[in-house]
């Protein structure tokens, strides 16, 4: 063994004689490392032998196995000797130094202690291994982000203060189509409130919401989950402080006959995304033991559909609400959104605030000077001037529009030249009056049927049920097959009753009115006896009548007095007579009951067209109605 040690180390040096002093680099300025350059044995004694290639050229390690007598503990690293030159890849196996086919590389050698791991690889000082590197600072675990409801109120709001908490309205409620609503309860509130600008109030809750369109808002705690004997205050507003905010709105007593004392307003118009501050209190202390000023409560905001100019729309805001830059207004009997600046609409904010020559009024409406385009249709002389006429809906004086021509049924642009009225998109005459001489008068209560009120009082009452026509009656273009009559002095068609039997003396048109007969449409009552309604129809078809009679009635405040008169329906023709069988006035009152004081004439729903008779009547007159084809 120790000859062989002797001659692998005489080989070694051998091959180390050839090479220069300093130490060899790889040519990136790091030394080479020779790690298992380990010369065979027979050519150990062959030192200076020319067939033995420089370091250059000897063949990569592993090319050249390890010997298995030779512990790699006791060979030293050979710096001056690298394995590959510098190209690395051009270094052919040596043919005069063939692997030794009998000296295989050992299993059991381990790897060499001393031989570092390759220089030209270190590890990335930079990039430390993952479970070194600690959690940023900078980005806390999620544990340690509090929820927003959390987050303390802000430093200027004091502690009890409801703004200090505001309820976030949107995230809290159910919204269902375009109402959202939210039940709860002030009852573990404070009696103390800053908050009084809508009244004597306490128990206070503050509500953030953020609409989702610009729109108006309807505001209201009459729902079915407030407390019928809670005394509900609600308001608006456009921050969320007790002093220097805008007023929204404010409520108090305005609900239903069973929620008395809930509370309902409508905001003027707010922006989609901007945030209003609402609040729920109750009136402190109660006004009596009957109240409370605590409880539960169902606020619920609604945001009305928006409708363009022009549109009928809902001045309570509740159906409909009109578009960015105008308003709802209610122009005579008409009720449509006008744009802002124009006539009849709401001054602008900006200047010129109204259009042209109109003037902002006090009331911030734009007007214009009566008879002119726009304003208001005079009442004595001609109505309107040159080129406008009269609309019978909004009263105003609009571009005319002959008979036959295309018209706006809503009177906001346009107007039919009298006696013409815009339906259907065109001006048209509806009916046509005419005296009815020696009118034949049939007693109905004679002949017919007395009809039964809807209750007890003969003042103000109507029939307890719709009385049926025999045949489809048309009516302004609509078909008719019943009748609601009315002590009053006027039937009202169609499905639906006059509320309170209309009320006292009326006005042809009237927008709260169905589609209805005039026939002395004034404060009729009906004697305790002897004074009836009573309905017959009488001759057989197509030439059947239908008539109504009010027997003896007398006018209120005017017991003296007797009414006996008749409507009739007629089958063939379609026309309606109004037949005046005795008008008899206290003796030096003769206007009492010469219709002066009454409406008589025929209008459509909500007095959208109508017809009425301008003079006067007397005992035995009649008029008649017939229908334009």
């Amino acid at each position: 063994m120790e000859t062989l040690r002797r001659a692998w180390v005489i080989g070694w040096l051998a091959v180390a004689g050839c090479s220069a002093s300093a130490p060899m680099t790889n040519g990136t300025g790091d030394t080479g490392v020779v790690t298992d350059g380990v010369v065979p044995l027979d050519v150990a004694d062959s030192a200076a032998s020319t067939d033995v290639p420089v370091a250059a050229d000897v063949p990569s390690t592993t090319d050249v196995p390890s010997t298995t007598d030779a512990p790699s503990v006791d060979v030293p690293a050979a710096p001056d000797v690298p394995s590959v030159d510098d190209a690395g890849t051009d270094v052919p196996a040596s043919p005069d130094v063939p692997a030794s086919p009998d000296v295989p590389a050992s299993p059991d050698v381990p790897a060499s202690p001393d031989v570092p791991a390759s220089p030209d690889v270190p590890a990335s000082p930079d990039v430390p291994a993952s479970p070194d590197v600690p959690a940023s600072p900078d980005v806390p675990a999620s544990t340690d982000v509090p929820l927003i409801v959390d987050a303390p109120p802000p430093s200027d709001v004091p502690s009890g203060d409801p703004c200090a908490t505001p309820v976030n309205l949107n995230l809290a409620g159910t919204l269902s189509g375009n109402t959202l609503r939210y039940t709860g309860n002030n009852t573990s509130t404070p009696a103390a409130t800053a908050y009084t600008s809508c009244g004597r109030l306490g128990h206070v809750l503050a509500f953030a919401y953020t609409p989702r369109t610009s729109t108006i808002l309807r505001v209201s705690t009459d729902n079915a989950g407030t407390l019928g004997a809670f005394d509900t205050i609600a308001f608006a507003q456009d921050r969320c402080v007790a002093a220097g905010a805008t007023s929204l709105g404010c409520s108090d007593d305005l609900g239903s006959a069973t929620r008395t004392r809930a509370s309902t307003f409508v905001t003027p118009r707010v922006t989609a995304g901007s945030t209003v501050f609402l609040f729920v209190g109750g009136f402190e202390p109660p006004i009596s033991a009957a109240f409370t000023s605590v409880g539960a409560f169902e606020l619920s905001v609604s945001e009305a559909p928006l409708v363009p100019a022009g549109s009928v729309c809902d001045p309570a805001g509740v159906t409909s609400a009109c578009a960015v830059g105008s308003s709802c207004r209610v122009v005579g009997r008409a009720t449509y959104c006008v744009v802002d600046g124009a006539p009849d609409g709401a001054c602008s904010a900006a200047a010129p605030r109204c259009d042209g020559a109109l003037v902002c009024s006090g009331s911030s409406v734009c007007q214009a000077a009566s008879g002119a385009s726009g304003g208001a249709c005079r009442t004595t002389g001609t109505p309107c001037d040159t080129g406008l006429a009269c609309s019978s809906t909004t009263l105003r004086c609009r571009a005319s529009v002959a008979d036959g021509g295309a018209c706006d049924a809503l009177g906001a642009t346009s107007a039919c030249v009298a006696p013409s009225q815009c339906g259907g998109g065109v001006c048209r005459r509806w009916w046509v009056e005419s005296a009815l001489p020696a009118p034949a008068f049939v007693d109905a209560c004679t002949i017919g049927t007395h009809v039964m009120l809807n209750g007890t009082s003969r003042d103000d009452a109507r029939s307890a049920a719709a009385v049926v026509i025999p045949w489809s009656f048309s009516f302004f273009g609509s078909p008719q097959t019943q009748f609601w009559p009315s002590t009053n002095g006027f039937i009202q068609f169609g499905a639906t009753p006059p509320s309170n039997g209309g009320g006292g003396r009326g006005a042809i048109p009237d927008v709260g009115q169905g589609p209805m007969v005039g026939l002395y449409w004034s404060d009729l009552v009906l004697r305790p006896a002897a004074s009836d309604i009573c309905v017959a129809t009488v001759g057989t078809a197509p030439d059947r009548r239908s008539v109504v009679e009010w027997l003896d009635a007398y006018r209120y405040g005017s017991a003296d007095s007797h009414l006996t008169m008749e409507l009739v329906l007629n089958e063939r023709g379609g026309a309606i007579d109004l037949i005046y069988s005795r008008l008899e006035a206290p003796a030096g009152a003769s206007t009492v009951v010469d219709g002066s004081n009454a409406a008589i004439g025929l209008q459509s729903a909500a007095g959208e067209l109508f017809v009425t008779h301008a003079g006067t009547v007397s005992t035995a007159a009649g008029i008649r109605f017939t229908p334009v084809p």
